[in-house]
């Protein structure tokens, strides 16, 4: 599970900033929603709320940045690789070219914040019995010339930093992926003295961690609004076939849509597939005038979205892991992302520790969580982009820290003190004038 996340020098942050998924032991709301492992108390759910230009989106791709570079080994091969990238993303799809060529996907030099310095991150899990904190820091080219491991028994000790055997200038892959993909036993063998720290031996958790990780990159990490291709409810289809059947998915489709939308009557696959071999599924609405059967690809923009993202929910519940939905109240209404966020905060629906991370513009999104779930971005003074949790920023709260202080009625007022500019009417209507004078 993932517990911290920081990072430093990516896009719209200069210093070190980190999301952390730690309960604060003083908050008394949902303690049942809460997830305990390793004797700490983790969230099942954090949302991050911020104007425009705040860094959100630069968060959820600094994420996703450690994620490509956990599942590629470099950020050269995922540039190098475009076609393959899109394959195992998208799948095949008439609109794939299209959608890679205006994509922000790729990796450049644009990430970093200040070309003179490198990026940063350090990343921790927790997993069995120990905590695993990952350092790794990427040079102007886009290598790692430095990456470190740390195992901690409690979370709170310093622990020993671990050099990696790839701690030279110009490595391209990183450490743990190289030795994931050779024989783990035969590697440590041969590096034992390297392995070796004061209080823990390192190297005999190297097979736990390179496991985990493969396991939770590959399998239990799942973007939603960053990839918004148009595959995505095939993707979401293939990973829930093994827990589904297809009339079971059927019956799953139509309960999810029709809670975005009354007049949804069924789903039903179309016994004829479409010619990328794709599942089709037809969609029954009741209307005034008796019933009507459209392609599902013709429902609304957010009635799609909405099933697309509760199936991507379902399976991270089903499976554990973490799921990461940037913007995640585009399209939909209020409800229906509360709905999305009770998912995860019901504990028994959410039996396999799945983790939900969101951003959103919307701040009744968070009405309902606890106040340490519940992060900000925002300009300090300096204008650079800070991310700080609402209790840091909120010391004169009640001492029970409830969080029933209704987010939505504070958030402009006395969360931030400030809020986007708005428009001046005069000066666009002096220039439509200029126009009209032409």
């Amino acid at each position: 599970m993932l517990v911290n996340f920081k990072v430093k020098n990516f896009m719209a942050f200069s210093d070190w900033e980190d999301i952390s998924f730690l309960a604060n032991n003083r908050v008394k709301d949902h303690e049942k929603s809460l997830i305990s492992i390793n004797n700490l108390n983790l969230l099942p759910v954090k949302g991050i709320a911020g104007m425009n230009g705040a860094g959100k989106s630069s968060l959820i791709r600094a994420i996703f940045c450690y994620y490509t570079l956990q599942k590629f080994g470099s950020l050269a091969l995922f540039n190098d690789t475009s076609m393959n990238v899109i394959n195992y993303f998208m799948g095949e799809h008439e609109d794939s070219q299209n959608w890679w060529e205006g994509s922000n996907m790729l990796f450049t030099s644009n990430m970093f914040n200040d070309a003179a310095k490198n990026i940063l991150f350090e990343v921790t899990f927790a997993i069995e019995d120990f905590f695993f904190v990952h350092f790794l820091e990427l040079d102007a080219d886009l290598n790692i010339i430095n990456e470190k491991i740390t195992i901690k028994k409690d979370i709170k000790d310093d622990g020993n930093w671990l050099t990696s055997l790839l701690s030279n200038k110009g490595t391209i892959f990183m450490f743990l992926k190289k030795i994931s993909t050779t024989n783990i036993e035969n590697f440590i063998s041969k590096s034992v003295d390297i392995f070796k720290v004061s209080s823990v031996k390192v190297y005999e958790k190297i097979p736990a961690i390179c496991k985990f990780l493969d396991n939770f990159i590959e399998q239990k990490m799942v973007f939603g609004q960053i990839m918004n291709s148009p595959n995505h409810f095939d993707r979401a289809k293939a990973q829930l076939k093994k827990y589904f059947s297809n009339s079971e998915m059927e019956k799953l489709i139509t309960m999810i849509a029709k809670t975005a939308d009354s007049k949804i009557l069924s789903a039903h696959k179309n016994l004829t597939p479409s010619f990328r071999g794709k599942d089709n599924y037809e969609i029954t609405l009741k209307l005034n005038n008796g019933e009507k059967t459209i392609a599902y690809k013709d429902l609304s923009v957010g009635t799609k979205k909405f099933v697309k993202i509760v199936m991507f929910a379902i399976y991270t519940v089903l499976e554990g892991g973490l799921f990461i939905g940037d913007e995640l109240d585009m399209n939909l209404h209020p409800s229906l992302s509360k709905f999305i966020i009770d998912l995860f905060m019901n504990s028994e629906i959410n039996k396999k520790y799945g983790q939900f991370l969101f951003t959103s513009h919307v701040p009744y999104s968070f009405d309902e969580l606890r106040i340490d779930q519940i992060a900000l971005l925002y300009n300090d003074d300096l204008k650079k982009n800070k991310l700080r949790e609402l209790l840091e920023l909120k010391k004169d709260l009640d001492v029970n820290l409830r969080s029933s202080i209704v987010f939505s009625k504070n958030y402009l007022s006395e969360v931030l003190g400030e809020h986007p500019k708005t428009a001046d009417l005069s000066a666009i209507q002096e220039v439509l004038k200029n126009i009209e004078r032409r």
